[in-house]
């Protein structure tokens, strides 16, 4: 294979974005399937915990309810900081459950930022696809013009004595 063929791996890059644009937009339709379509349940906190990282706050938070068909439902859920300033100090919450969702619990009270931080998470991922469809483009471009040239694939050195 000659290495101007590998630049054309330059389309992986695209190609990833675009998996996860739709993963993107699968949960958030998922989250409001589940908002508008899920049961309203009380849910205990059994445990809270903000992580400090370096120059990132994250944490989780363990909730616990009984859905109505008297299944014991316990939920890992993962906490940005903005929040986890929300559920502080609750001792219980308001979630929905869909069972058989891609988000099957949604906590209520943090529902519209979930929302709005999925909806940056499209934007962005929007913006460098389309830049990287470009790159991309113009990178190909260039591979064919090249091969279509005729020139040596790798260089030529010569032996230059003083």
């Amino acid at each position: 294979m000659r290495s101007r063929n590998l630049l054309n791996l330059v389309w992986l890059i695209p190609a990833y974005l675009l998996f996860l644009q739709v993963h993107q937009i699968n949960v958030f339709l998922d989250a409001k399937n589940t908002m508008a379509n899920g049961e309203l349940q009380e849910a205990e906190v059994t445990d809270f915990k903000i992580k400090q990282i370096a120059a990132q706050t994250n944490g989780y938070i363990v909730v616990r309810f009984t859905s109505s068909e008297g299944e014991l439902i316990e939920r890992k859920l993962s906490l940005g900081v903005q929040h986890a300033a929300r559920l502080m100090e609750h001792e219980n919450l308001p979630v929905r459950y869909l069972k058989g969702s891609g988000q099957e619990v949604i906590l209520v009270p943090t529902f519209d930022i979930q929302l709005q931080i999925i909806r940056i998470n499209i934007a962005i991922i929007t913006a460098s696809l389309i830049v990287l469809i470009a790159v991309s483009a113009g990178v190909s471009r260039y591979v064919i013009r090249k091969n279509k040239s005729g020139e040596p694939d790798s260089p030529e050195f010569k032996l230059i004595n003083t």
